[in-house]
């Protein structure tokens, strides 16, 4: 193979084309034509959509940028795109006279992909549609991310008012992009090895270019860095001045080019080697529930501790064939189209999309975990802990983790082995309390909640009213007050906020009644929540004490905004999809998540992350009774399987669990 000067490299792979590649672009000059057809100044964002593969990014790069004479910024959603954009934004230098400035946000699909964070999300998409309001904003995104974007009402309004859609190339625009590049960098192009090019990439492999024919799409969507490679390839095939037929089916075509570069690195790997670089292609894949597998970007610290120097070494053997990029401090795939054109790695991510989930999970969790300062109310419990657990325990799943992940995993294991300890304990002092109160139990059949101190005891039952004791000492529980009254009816369930402060109890009244605890000896009557039509079963705080999640006979969940608990709001229409009874309810530590339990014999599980949208998230089955409380870690494993593919969480109520041991 004849030595060349990258300067002379006239293809560039599964790579995008950059700013700086402007000479070597071609077979884009129409769209772009159409794209400054639209008025660049400012308003809503203009969004170039189309598949993976169609040359989104290249053409926005090397098409777009390379034409503007203002000051001009990229950015790429990362895991904190509202942060970073701000960051990118701010550093973007100011117009002179009226030149506008430009900002182009590349794979926009990355913020449903890349950030697991809807406030970092919505704060991102709201500082685009405000900066379109004095700048020229250009995005671009993938197709099948459509439904996602529009949920947003700025991207949904451009979706619809300022949209260029980037199809196929024509077969002349096909010509171009093959022939030009090689004419500036001085070769030729041997006759026939044009057309066979179109006729590979052709969908119907009939007529491709003949004259006279219909113009009309070259290639299937998404070929276009298949086509690229191959001529990548092609070209490095070459001896002469000239790239020839010859030496295009000795790079394996169209078809086989990418499998024959990736097997030819790949064959080359010791037996150790290989099964290193599954761990690392398998770590920069991302893989949602609702979304096909992408490329992640991952920081090189973290792959580096994968083997130390030896992942140094397999990562540059992958890089020297551009099918990995590297830069300043981040590694990823080069283009999405190698998840489909590498048989191997496609089948190492169809077998392993459970593992692949359940470390985007993890890892998503340890960010959450690391940005709450390591506090132990972020690490995991009960059936969400039984999942990771068991999949930290396969060595392979273990070492591709990084340093921060595999961290967060071991804290929160420290972490439910202390709370056992405590909890053995705990419930030695309480079967000597539940000994003294059992008249009373007896008397009022209700059930019980402890605050999170551990310091009051409420129960509640069939006389309509709240118990409280102070049990700071199990040995002495002393009555504090009257009980609470107000319910008309018995009272099936109640409940602390986090804080302790704030007592709310479920009657069959068809009520939720709230009491302030500042102070226990005299309990204050906040507010009646009214709405369920029939016995309220199981009520819950969310996390941060605002939320309260009530679950009724009448088959649905409620939610009230409590932040003011004296003045109460109902939040969005009531949660619906159990076919029975909702007998528990209890929300996520984010407080992202809600699950009831049904006498339908299923747990339901919601997206609460905004609290007044919130949306089914699936069912955990399994049960073969009533669901009415939730698991503990050890019975948690015997649903592992189902949960790792349907649930991103499932907690333990700690309340309930202690006061009905």
């Amino acid at each position: 193979m004849a030595l060349r000067g990258a300067g002379d490299v006239p293809y560039r792979g599964l790579a995008s084309f950059e700013r700086e590649d402007a000479p070597w672009f071609f077979g884009g000059e129409q769209v772009i034509q159409r794209l400054f057809e639209f008025d660049l100044g400012v308003g809503l964002p203009l969004i170039v959509a189309g598949p993976s593969g169609s040359g989104k990014s290249s053409l926005l790069r090397a098409g777009l940028m390379a034409q503007f004479t203002g000051p001009v910024a990229l950015f790429v959603p990362t895991a904190t795109p509202a942060t970073d954009f701000a960051a990118v934004v701010a550093g973007l230098p100011a117009s002179a006279g009226s030149e506008p400035r430009y900002v182009i946000v590349d794979q926009f699909e990355a913020v449903f992909t890349r950030c697991p964070d809807e406030e970092q999300r919505q704060a991102f998409i709201s500082a685009v549609g405000e900066l379109a309001e004095t700048a020229t904003l250009i995005l671009a995104l993938r197709a099948d991310f459509y439904d996602q974007a529009l949920r947003y009402p700025v991207l949904a309004a451009a979706l619809q008012a300022r949209q260029v859609v980037l199809g196929p190339m024509t077969a002349d625009q096909v010509r171009r992009a093959i022939v030009e590049p090689a004419r500036r960098a001085h070769l030729e192009v041997e006759d026939g090895l044009g057309e066979l090019l179109l006729r590979d990439l052709d969908p119907g492999k009939a007529n491709a270019g003949q004259a006279g024919a219909p113009e009309r799409a070259a290639h299937e969507p998404g070929a276009l860095p298949l086509l690229s490679h191959a001529l990548l390839s092609t070209w490095e095939h070459s001896s002469t001045g000239a790239i020839t037929v010859a030496d295009y089916l000795a790079s394996g075509g169209i078809s086989d080019a990418i499998t024959r570069t990736a097997e030819g690195v790949f064959g080359g790997l010791s037996v150790d080697q290989q099964q290193m670089a599954r761990r690392l292609f398998l770590r920069l894949v991302h893989v949602a529930d609702d979304a096909p597998p992408t490329r992640s970007a991952v920081r090189l610290t973290e792959l580096t501790s994968l083997g130390g120097q030896d992942t140094e070494e397999l990562l540059g053997r992958f890089v020297d064939e551009r099918l990995i990029t590297v830069d300043a401090d981040t590694v990823q795939i080069t283009h999405d189209a190698l998840l489909n054109a590498w048989p191997r790695l496609r089948s190492w991510i169809d077998s392993g999309q459970d593992d692949l989930r359940t470390r985007r999970r993890i890892t998503e969790a340890a960010r959450i975990w690391q940005e709450n300062d390591r506090d132990s109310s972020a690490l995991p419990r009960g059936l969400q802990l039984a999942i990771f657990a068991d999949w930290n325990a396969d060595p392979g799943n273990r070492d591709s983790l990084g340093p921060l992940a595999g961290g967060f995993i071991n804290a929160a294991i420290a972490e439910e082995q202390t709370r056992e300890r405590a909890e053995r304990h705990r419930a030695r002092r309480l079967r000597r309390l539940v000994g003294a109160l059992t008249v009373l139990v007896v008397v009022v059949a209700g059930l019980a909640a402890i605050s999170p101190d551990g310091k009051i005891l409420a129960a509640a039952g069939a006389d309509h009213t709240v118990s409280l004791w102070n049990i700071a000492d199990p040995d002495r529980p002393i009555p504090l007050g009257k009980p609470l009254t107000g319910p008309a009816s018995t009272v099936y369930s109640v409940a602390f906020s986090p804080d302790g402060l704030i007592l709310a109890a479920g009657s069959a009244d068809d009520t939720v009644r709230l009491w302030n605890l500042a102070d226990p000896l005299a309990p204050r009557a906040l507010a009646t929540l009214r709405g369920p039509a029939g016995y309220v079963e199981s009520v819950a705080f969310s996390p941060s004490g605002r939320v309260l999640a009530a679950g009724s006979a009448d088959k649905t969940v409620r939610l009230w905004n409590i932040a003011d608990p004296s003045r109460p709001a109902a939040l969005g229409r009531p949660l619906t999809g159990p076919s029975n009874i909702v007998t528990s309810a209890t929300f996520s530590p984010n407080g992202q998540t809600l699950a009831a339990g049904s006498q339908d014999d299923k747990v339901w599980l919601w997206n609460v992350a905004v609290p007044a949208k919130a949306a089914p998230q699936g069912t955990l089955t399994g049960a073969t009774d009533w669901s009415t409380r939730s698991p503990s870690a050890r019975t948690a494993r015997r649903w592992r399987q189902e949960a790792a593919r349907t649930a991103s969480w499932c907690g333990t109520c700690r309340s309930c669990s202690r006061a009905l041991r």
